[in-house]
């Protein structure tokens, strides 16, 4: 699945200065909804998760980790979120975790059952490189094994 949304910069600021807002409501002691922050939280993880900077991942991925209270009708997007933010870091079993957990959630979610299946692919390609990798390397051990006893000869 490479078809996933980017974010850029403006959007990543533009999210943080939303819920910066929120914070500092609330040190002015004014009343912010839990609904309120939550959405405003659930932004900016998206936003850092379709980023193409790696720290900006990785931040994604404790956010919603940190993140005190999902509400139940919001764990679909929480665990998409996090699947998505996991296969962007290279994550993709963790990735196919949080996805097959957004699908019990919401079953139908297209774009989670898309997600966990790139997930799979990916797995299955690293899977195939590993094992590419093992058979070049016992291929020169052999190799340097049947020279040196040859060179005994």
């Amino acid at each position: 699945m490479t078809d996933l949304p980017w974010t850029d910069p403006q959007t990543i600021e533009a999210c943080q200065r939303r819920l910066e807002s929120y914070a500092e409501k609330e040190r002015r002691g004014e009343t912010v909804s839990l609904e309120e922050l939550t959405s405003a939280q659930f932004q900016l993880a998206w936003a850092l998760a379709h980023s193409p900077t790696p720290a900006d991942v990785s931040l994604a991925i404790r956010m919603l980790k940190d993140l005190k209270d999902p509400r139940k009708e919001s764990m679909r997007d929480y665990h998409y979120i996090l699947a998505v933010a996991k296969f962007r870091s290279g994550d993709h079993f963790g990735c196919r975790s949080s996805a097959n957990d957004a699908l019990k959630v919401a079953p139908s979610c297209r774009q989670s059952a898309a997600l966990r299946d790139a997930a799979v692919e990916a797995i299955a390609r690293d899977g195939l490189i590993g094992l590419g990798v093992i058979a070049s390397g016992a291929v020169v051990v052999v190799g340097s094994i049947i020279a040196s006893m040859a060179k005994k000869r």
